[in-house]
């Protein structure tokens, strides 16, 4: 038996961190969950398993639940089954309890509720439980509600949990295995994880798929889904990698910038419809290049999806003393007032002294501000 498990898609999300590209993004993530349903068929998965945190809350629109809906009608015949994360947790009253009543796909199954639950899979001889792990709870004190399928060939559990990241940081529910292998369990879907995980202390196989979506740099083990084969006396998983968002940061040095021309083309060396890009500018910049970000931004955001620019670029030498000005002048005496203060100024003050001076001097040389 082939399955693909997935979870944490937060479809829904509403991006307060990235509120300009906020759109593009939940865009996006509709994308990569569609290729995900695609991939599933691709490989002719007997079940696919969403584990988790598909949705980021249960404040959904309409049209989200109808797109859910339909693409999960497009696996035709693979059975799928949805069990509730953190953020899109079950509550009475909620979608869950609507969806209990009338399932928006025939071959889609729930595992919602605040005790386990479990359902048959005939056709594949196979059993899945939901048991969800809250505060207060324990793996034991949730299986003791369950009773086991003995008309069933191969058993799953989906469960929420995580791991210890070190000895002094634990995200969320530290996962025990122990009462699940006494259960007989074939294999253990664990949710709540962004990364792929691997539990390889216990002798039931337990792994957690982590989110396809690569929405932070510093999740390196996310941005793939799992395929398992479950055989009658292994499982073995593996780990496929998905188109998904790519995040990169980009320094380039002013001082190696011939003209505006040249910097385009070296920022359009990153681009990607599903690339966020941060381009850090650094070095020395002359103060007659007219350097306008909002405007270059304007020009190469469509290349991308989404382009932000953080100017760390000096307008004057370090050694600041030595600059000469033509003091007869209103610019002239301008750039001598400001020169005082820079050779005066703090480390910390200096940065506001150079972004005044880059806009005082775009205003008295009759160039916009930017």
């Amino acid at each position: 038996m082939k399955i693909l498990q997935t979870s944490n898609f937060y479809l829904g999300r509403y991006f307060e961190d990235n509120f300009a590209a906020g759109n593009k993004l939940r865009a996006g993530m509709k994308t990569i969950f569609s290729s995900v349903v695609d991939l599933a068929k691709e490989e002719k998965a007997d079940l696919v398993i969403f584990a988790g945190d598909i949705f980021d809350n249960l404040d959904l629109s309409q049209n989200l639940l109808d797109f859910f809906a339909s693409e999960v009608a497009r696996l035709e015949n693979i059975p799928a089954v949805l069990f509730p994360g953190n953020g899109d947790h079950y509550e009475h009253g909620s979608f869950w309890d609507y969806w209990k009543v009338a399932p928006p796909s025939e071959n889609l199954y729930l595992l919602a509720g605040k005790r386990p639950v479990r359902i048959d899979i005939p056709s594949l001889s196979l059993t899945v439980y939901g048991i969800p792990i809250g505060p207060g709870q324990t793996e034991e004190g949730q299986l003791e509600f369950l009773k086991k399928s003995s008309s069933s060939k191969y058993h799953i559990a989906l469960t929420n949990g995580a791991y210890s990241v070190g000895a002094d940081n634990v995200t969320g529910n530290v996962l025990d295995l122990k009462p699940f292998e006494s259960f007989g369990f074939n294999y253990v879907a664990v949710c709540g994880n962004d990364n792929f995980k691997e539990y390889d202390n216990s002798a039931v196989k337990a792994a957690s798929s982590g989110s396809p979506l690569d929405l932070s740099p510093e999740r390196a083990e996310s941005g793939g889904v799992l395929l398992i084969n479950m055989g009658d006396e292994s499982v073995s998983t593996e780990l496929r990698k998905v188109q998904s968002f790519e995040w990169r940061t980009v320094d380039i040095s002013m001082e190696t910038i011939h003209n505006l021309e040249d910097l385009k083309t070296r920022i359009l060396e990153f681009s990607g419809q599903n690339t966020l890009l941060k381009v850090e500018l650094s070095g020395l910049t002359l103060l007659e290049a007219g350097l306008n970000t909002e405007q270059l931004q304007s020009e190469l955001e469509d290349h991308f999806l989404d382009l932000q620019f953080e100017d760390k670029t000096r307008v004057l030498p370090q050694n600041i003393s030595e600059v000469k000005v033509q003091e007869k002048t209103v610019l002239g005496q301008y750039l001598k007032v400001m020169v005082g203060r820079l050779n005066e100024a703090s480390e910390s003050e200096r940065e506001k002294y150079e972004r005044s001076l880059k806009i005082g001097y775009s205003l008295l040389s009759g160039r916009e501000a930017w």
